[in-house]
């Protein structure tokens, strides 16, 4: 699994697996997912992220329980 976050889109990506995404679906305004030939979900990607998740000094990161942890900007 890999998380990014492109500072200059605004895009938060979580990769499932590397594979080849045959096509992307919007399942909410800033949320599409990316899938494979089979239909499994291979990437997920969140836009406009800053205004879904705790900012930092514009440093984007996601909470799981009390861990804050960051997340890279490409």
């Amino acid at each position: 699994m890999k998380i990014s976050y492109d500072n200059k889109a605004d895009a938060f990506y979580i990769m499932a697996k590397n594979a080849k995404i045959t096509r992307t679906k919007r399942v909410a305004r800033d949320v599409l997912i990316d899938l494979d030939a089979k239909g499994a979900i291979r990437g997920i990607e969140i836009l406009n992220a800053s205004s879904w998740f705790l900012t930092n000094n514009k440093q984007l990161r996601i909470e799981i329980g009390n861990r804050k942890i960051p997340v890279p900007a490409l």
